[in-house]
């Protein structure tokens, strides 16, 4: 039933989309971008959310090219605002997140149909309903964050695409937010470029992602490469950071770097024309294909901006080769009927059947990874085999030279290739100025670090404890398993200068490093992203222990919780005293700066995924067969609502029909059950987004949303049968003998906890939150009183009117009244939290638009120095035509506020209750600065001229439209409010 199924907005997005190329955008569409415009405010009108994020996000994925990266910054914070303030529900964040997630594989996506359920996918997601924003969270491996946002996430060892990373440092910054990342290290080789630093910070401050920049850095020991990552610390802000690079010392380290980075560069280009030469020949007899000598400058051109390396190259020549691969070595296996396949299958052990599926599935077996091994590693420099790097530094006369350029720093030791008592020997000599071991990466550990590490904590512990005891064991043990006389002597010096060793680390102790050492490249290895369990919510523990153990690391972590609260003044007899009553500020995880010894449970998992055979990647899982749940998902919106108010009729209606014997209770009963839930949520809707005091531009049906509705009246109609057939006739009146006439009080107590739990348990298999849960539990134990009441003013009414048989007429309806008594119930304190939560999202926004019109104003001030801007207010011609001559970005800034407040004006629920509150409470002169300050939308000509240049993209015409019609009333409606 395909005519049955997407909503219109769905192919309306797709229509969009298809019209411009979002990851090309015009000059017009860049206009989206402009963060300073409110994402609920006036370009509501011009486009909807769906094309503004996808026009961002596409920016955001494009390719690292020279003079892109103003555009990504202006997009990501221009999307973060999207997100941000966008969904609805409690779950905020990861709504934002699952979002991303989706449109990002909406615009990689080539299949149409895809591409359809995607826009589907994308509009249900915005609805913010938990039980979808988690099913998408699930599906794209990503693990559910507390909305307080003060998990302890991180990953301190990442690359952007200036080094060997796939991503811009804009989009790194993005997809490690989606990931639920809080703090990130971001490393780069030899030298740090100042446009990608600029970038990376910039980028981190718009999403509160606390960024470090490290500097990984080869020294040479003892005729062994050692690689140490320098973290520069102590910085104000981005611009601070920058300001370092600029010294004139940094800068000339930093030149050497480059030099550094160039030979290296050329080693790889070598390599290349080794492979050339011996590899690819290797490469060809084993898979049976012809691939040709391979192009210098078209590997250059792969790279791009960032440093060539061997993971570039061998995934040049992956790319390369699966070509050749998909048009040879045809699989017969595949050309047999199931029956062969299974008895060809049967008749081989599984090391023979797997050893024919690589034969010819060549596929399956090549990857970069593999390639390297194979066809590189042995064609490498020899001075890159042995590791000779010449000429390097020592790493005391390294550390002496970045001690010189900044004084606070971190520096980390990359236990690459690095054996116990190596690590322990570099301790020594370096006096205390390694501060942290990188003692986990995900590259180290898959090459079988995790032995080295055992070895290493065995002094690493100790040193931190000041233990010398246990310090002098491990060091000794050490030495006995030595067999190197030098590694023996180094090992015998630090046995004799234990206690240099040990007052180098007592104040500050050998810190741990996590990383992943991601590239957004490897398919065998877990991305980016680790967290600690224990500060994830419990339904995402649970989800790391029971669903997927794969993702938990051999890493204990302990925290500890951190409550942070500000004592409150209390009145007492007209007097303010210090009182116990306390006002929380938040709550916050510490952890332990190194891991423990290795007893109890690991608590840490990787936030990265990698694909398995039962975890195929999003993008490839497009469904073919067309099951039920499929047709159900993406039914139009409109026909799944009528769809759920059916489902939910026919029980509420068969059981009126089949157990009462009055007519107007068996034909009538169900539609006045469902008459009572409906009414009281479009009442609820209504009143709590102040509709009966609405702006004349909307209706009261504006309010109300009937997806709501519509799974309430689903619910509803199976408690029909629960409270009417089950609880009151068979458990109360024909068990127990309770009625209307025998116990009243058990007979409207007991139906209402029975609601109660019933509400209750369906609301937690839709995945509401706890709170809302309790709230809906206890409603129902508040509408006893009020069943009572109303049963006690129907019989007065039945015995004023005469009626016989009153008391059986009410024990027939006492079902109904009980659910009128809820529900009442319900509306009063369903219509109070949507009351109040839109109180809240209006005091988000106008708090917004006046610290922009505030900034305005000041930047104004400090443009006309010897004019009075408070007075020149009053005539706001003069004063937009001072700002024009000045500085006329700075009037369009001013433009962009009026028209935003203009449309919460006319638009926003509760917009004009929250801003009478807010003017009411302003001193005079900041009244009158921000209700004159309006006055710029006098300036029509123009601000009609800003639309037409595309101030809100190609569909202006609405949004300019109603600027036309609106803004002189709007207008008088300001001057009104500042006159009382």
């Amino acid at each position: 039933m395909p005519e049955f199924q997407f909503n219109a907005r769905d192919r309306a997005m797709l229509e969009r989309l298809a019209a411009t190329d979002p990851t090309r955008p015009s000059k017009k569409a860049r206009r989206l971008f402009n963060y300073h415009l409110h994402p609920r405010g006036i370009k509501e009108l011009a486009n909807p959310k769906g094309i503004r994020v996808a026009s961002l996000m596409g920016n955001l994925l494009d390719t690292l090219e020279e003079g892109q990266s103003s555009d990504r910054l202006k997009a990501l914070h221009a999307l973060r605002d999207e997100v941000f303030f966008g969904p609805s529900g409690g779950m905020g964040k990861n709504t934002a997140r699952a979002l991303l997630s989706v449109m990002k594989e909406l615009l990689r996506e080539e299949n149409e149909q895809r591409r359809l359920e995607l826009a589907h996918d994308f509009h249900e997601v915005l609805t913010g309903k938990p039980s979808i924003v988690r099913s998408h969270l699930k599906r794209y491996h990503l693990l559910e964050m507390p909305e307080a946002w003060n998990q302890l996430t991180f990953d301190h060892h990442v690359h952007d695409a200036h080094t060997k990373g796939r991503k811009s440092p804009t989009h790194l910054i993005m997809d490690a937010w989606i990931k639920g990342i809080r703090k990130l290290t971001v490393i780069y080789y030899d030298f740090i470029p100042p446009e990608a630093a600029e970038e990376l910070l910039r980028a981190a401050g718009f999403m509160e992602i606390d960024v470090r920049i490290g500097l990984e850095l080869l020294t040479e020991h003892r005729g062994k490469t050692v690689s140490l990552i320098w973290t520069p610390r102590g910085f104000s802000d981005a611009n601070d950071f920058l300001q370092f690079l600029e010294r004139s010392h940094v800068a000339q380290f930093m030149n050497q770097g480059r030099i550094h980075a160039q030979s290296r560069s050329d080693e790889v280009l070598s390599v290349l024309e080794n492979f050339n030469l011996k590899g690819r020949l290797k490469l060809n007899a084993h898979y049976g294909i012809e691939l040709p000598p391979l192009d210098t400058n078209e590997f250059k051109e792969s790279v791009g901006a960032g440093q060539a390396s061997m993971l570039h190259l061998s995934e040049f020549i992956h790319a390369s080769v699966l070509p050749l691969l998909q048009t040879s070595n045809p699989n017969p296996i595949e050309d047999l009927d199931e029956t062969e396949q299974e008895n060809q299958s049967s008749s081989l052990s599984p090391e023979a059947q797997e050893c024919i599926q690589e034969q010819h599935n060549p596929r399956e077996s090549c990857t970069s990874e593999q390639i390297f091994e194979e066809y590189l590693r042995g064609t490498l420099p020899l001075s890159q085999k042995s590791e000779e790097k010449s000429p390097l530094p020592s790493p005391q006369k390294l550390i002496k030279t970045l001690e010189t350029m900044h004084p606070g720093y971190r520096l980390t030791l990359n236990l690459t290739g690095l054996r116990a008592q190596k690590v322990l020997e570099l301790l020594h000599v370096c006096k205390g100025k390694i501060h942290a071991l990188e003692i986990y990466n995900h590259k180290d550990w898959a090459r079988g670090l995790a032995e080295e590490v055992s070895h290493i904590r065995s002094f690493q512990h100790p040193l931190n404890e000041g233990n010398a005891i246990s310090l002098k064991r491990a060091v000794m043990t050490l030495l006995d398993a030595t067999s190197d006389p030098e590694d023996a002597e180094a090992l015998r010096a630090v046995l004799h200068d234990l206690p240099t060793l040990l007052r180098a680390y007592a104040n500050r102790p050998l810190m741990d490093r996590w990383g992943s050492d991601s590239t957004g490249r490897s398919s065998q290895l877990f991305g980016m992203g680790l967290a600690v369990i224990n500060t994830l919510p419990r339904r995402a523990q649970k989800e790391v222990y029971q669903g997927n153990p794969s993702r938990i690391l051999p890493i204990q972590i302990p925290v500890k919780l951190r409550k942070t609260t500000t004592p409150a003044f209390t009145k007492k007899l007209g007097t303010q005293e210090l009182g116990m009553n306390e006002v929380p500020d938040g709550v916050e995880w510490i952890p332990r700066l190194y891991s423990s010894h290795g007893k109890g449970k690991n608590n840490v998992v990787s936030l990265g995924w990698r694909p398995t055979e039962s975890t195929v990647p999003p993008s490839t899982r497009h469904q073919t067969k067309k099951s039920l749940t499929y047709q159900f998902q993406y039914l139009n919106t409109n026909v799944k609502n009528l769809f759920k108010v059916l489902i939910g009729f026919i029980p509420a209606f068969l059981t009126f029909f089949l157990t009462k014997d009055w007519w107007v209770l068996a034909y009538f009963g169900a539609p006045i059950w469902f008459g009572i839930t409906g009414l009281r949520n479009i009442l609820q809707s209504v009143i709590g987004g102040d509709g009966f005091r609405r702006s004349p531009l909307l209706t009261w049906n504006t309010y109300v949303n009937w997806s709501r509705v519509c799974d309430s009246l689903l619910y509803t109609g199976f408690s029909v049968p629960l409270l009417d057939f089950l609880v009151k006739q068979l458990l109360l009146a024909e068990g127990f003998g309770i009625t209307t006439s025998t116990n009243v009080l058990a007979l409207y107590g007991i139906m209402a906890l029975v609601n109660g739990i019933y509400i209750s348990s369906h609301n937690f298999l839709r995945g509401l939150p706890a709170a809302a849960i309790a709230g809906n539990f206890f409603r129902s134990i508040l509408s006893i009183p009020l069943a009572l009441a109303f049963n006690a003013a129907l019989a007065s009414i039945l015995n004023l009117l005469g009626v016989p048989g009153g008391e059986l007429i009410l024990q027939k309806w006492a079902a109904v009244i009980s659910k009128a008594a809820s529900d009442s119930v319900a509306g009063i304190i369903e219509g109070s939290a949507d009351w109040a939560k839109n109180i809240e999202l209006r005091k988000r926004d106008y708090e917004r638009k006046l610290k922009q019109l505030y900034s305005s104003f000041t930047n104004i001030e400090l443009l006309l120095p010897e004019t009075d801007v408070v007075a020149l207010l009053k005539a706001p011609k003069k004063l937009s035509k001072a700002i024009r001559i000045e500085n006329p970005g700075l009037l369009r800034s001013s433009i962009y506020d009026a028209l935003d407040l203009l449309y919460f004006w006319y638009y926003q629920p509760h917009a004009r209750t929250v801003l009478k509150r807010l003017v009411k409470s302003m001193p005079s002169d900041e009244k009158l600065l921000f209700l004159r300050f309006q006055h710029v939308l006098e300036q029509q000509k123009m601000i009609c001229s800003m639309f037409l240049d595309g101030l809100l993209g190609k569909e202006f015409s609405k949004a300019m439209a109603f600027y036309l019609n609106r803004s002189k009333s709007y207008l008088e409606s300001m001057d009104k409010l500042l006159k009382r």
